[in-house]
């Protein structure tokens, strides 16, 4: 229409499950002299003008056959979508396209969408170009991806989008896509309990040509990625901008990467990434293609075959760096490098780590795959949990061991830790107990109790995200090598306990080659080429 339309206070759409219609929005309105959406936000994303839907039910809708369906379908059109219910509906909960403007959708619930496409429902679907802004919702239960900002060739589809203190939780298709061009800010969200089928069970953003990409203070948590042969990154999958302050918790993929995926010039600092799996390579962090991290807490991680705690890789070109991190207690229980795996062709920088307690088949804190007669690693002034040179050379893989390894330069030493954390190289020994086998209901996967109740609040205030490492101080030697014995175990269950610090308050109670990690398309698809 003309003019903006404002919802009733309270309304309730409930087409019947027998028409199951749509909730449509055109262009909201026009100038005299321009085409332009009539909703308007100024830059601290204030309700200026425009059409508001408010306090509404939307359920039960969006079942019949067309183009671009969703129960709320914003063709062109923004209306701010504030303290609503949109849920159990046959299609994307809302599904924008050709946007055009600002899209705000805050205070809300949209969840239980599902459809009969092999996609499934998402429950919040945006494609175009504009600012959107997703805040302080609950989206969970959906039967594709929860929110979804999908690949667009469209030069001019540039979004600028904030999704910032949402639950995201139990969707069957990943939590958040972002492949969208343009910048993307994700923070203070709680993910958790999400299923992916390929790539980033919670988190996959990719950063586009225009703009910076950020994740930020977010719990990523019992989500996994399914596909055995091509899935990566069970909690994050990230290529390019920076993953910072979030914690990475009890994530599992059925191939690489169980904790983070990161790719490119990614940054990843200051994280906790404990209690991940992975089948085969990478339990913890995966760096790809130059990622590099620093600050960051690796701890009690798993891998199938190499890196149990971190991964170094390559699909199309090296570099990166390891700096300043802890790494410990991590297992690669049926490979090499239970603390830190370099490829073959892979020679960051490592350096000033704490890497000790770690248990794999070859190399317990480090495994070399770079060749003989390649450039040595610089791997000095790390802390191994010993000062002894003798002890410390046990826990690394190297020439010294293979002579047609490369070696491995680890002095000098640091003699106490870098951590100000006395007792970081003091934990209980890794047992690998690893998963071999992803069930494919997101309930499954996690023993404790980590979805809170929505706590209805007329103010939502974020608040601070404790990413500091649970310290554990029973002590073992560093020379711990594991039980030659051990079977991996079938299972997709996780002994971490996580308590999330936050909730949207949305006023509504939610119902030994160098194997490479798979590379991963801009647009999410996976890349048939393999490296080794």
């Amino acid at each position: 229409g003309l003019s903006p339309v404002m919802i009733p206070n309270p309304f309730l759409l409930l087409a019947s499950k027998r028409l199951h219609r749509f909730f449509h929005f055109q262009l909201s309105a026009l100038s005299n002299d321009s085409c332009q959406p009539f909703l308007s936000l100024n830059l601290s994303v204030t309700q200026l003008s425009g059409s508001i839907i408010q306090f509404s039910v939307i359920e039960y809708a969006g079942g019949i056959e067309t183009e671009n369906n969703g129960a709320v379908r914003l063709e062109a059109s923004t209306p701010y979508i504030d303290q609503s219910v949109i849920r159990q509906n046959g299609a994307d909960g809302i599904h924008v396209w050709d946007q055009e403007g600002s899209v705000r959708v805050t205070n809300s619930e949209i969840s239980g969408n599902a459809s009969d496409d092999f996609m499934g429902a998402d429950g919040i679907y945006i494609r175009g170009k504009g600012l959107v802004v997703l805040a302080d919702n609950l989206i969970s239960d959906n039967s594709g991806i929860g929110v979804n900002f999908p690949f667009s060739q469209r030069t001019e589809d540039v979004h600028d989008i904030t999704i910032e203190n949402n639950m995201i939780t139990r969707n069957s298709m990943g939590g958040i896509y972002v492949s969208a061009k343009g910048a993307a800010t994700i923070s203070r969200n709680t993910v958790i309990e999400n299923i992916a089928p390929l790539n980033g069970g919670g988190i996959y953003a990719w950063e586009g040509t225009i703009g910076d990409l950020v994740i930020e203070e977010s719990i990523v948590a019992n989500n996994s990625v399914t596909n055995s042969s091509s899935g990566n990154g069970g909690g994050i999958v990230a290529s390019g901008g920076h993953i910072i302050d979030n914690t990475v918790l009890s994530n599992s993929s059925a191939s690489d990467c169980g904790g983070i995926y990161a790719m490119r010039d990614t940054e990843v600092t200051r994280n906790t990434v404990k209690g991940n799996q992975a089948v085969k390579k990478g339990g913890g962090v995966c760096l790809i293609d130059g990622a590099t991290a620093v600050r960051n807490t690796v701890a009690d991680n798993q891998a199938g075959t190499n890196g149990g705690g971190i991964f170094v890789g390559v699909v199309n070109f090296a570099g990166g760096s390891v700096i300043n991190n802890i790494v410990t207690n991590n297992a690669a229980a049926q490979g090499s490098g239970g603390g830190v795996y370099f490829c073959r062709v892979c020679r960051p920088v490592l350096t000033d780590n704490d890497i000790c307690v770690n248990v794999a088949n070859q190399g317990n804190a480090f495994y070399n795959a770079n060749p003989s007669g390649a450039e040595d690693i610089n791997a000095e002034n790390n802390y191994w949990g010993s000062t002894d040179l003798g002890t410390i050379e046990t826990q690394i893989w190297h020439f010294i061991d293979d002579s047609a390894l490369g070696i491995v330069d680890y002095e000098p030493i640091r003699t106490a830790p870098v951590s100000s954390n006395a007792d970081v190289c003091e934990l209980s020994t890794p047992t690998p107990t690893l998963i071999l086998t992803l069930t494919s209901t997101a309930t499954s996967i996690a023993t404790s109790s980590v979805l809170p109740t929505a706590t209805p609040t007329p103010t939502p205030t974020p608040t601070s995200i404790d990413t500091s490492a649970p310290k554990n101080t029973s002590a073992i030697s560093p020379t711990s090598t594991p039980d030659p014995t051990l079977t991996s175990t079938p299972t997709a269950s996780s002994t971490n306990t996580l308590t999330p610090t936050h909730t949207p308050s949305n006023g509504f109670e939610p119902n030994n080659t160098c194997e490479q990690a798979n590379p991963i398309a801009p647009d999410g698809a996976i890349q048939s080429t393999r490296f080794t």
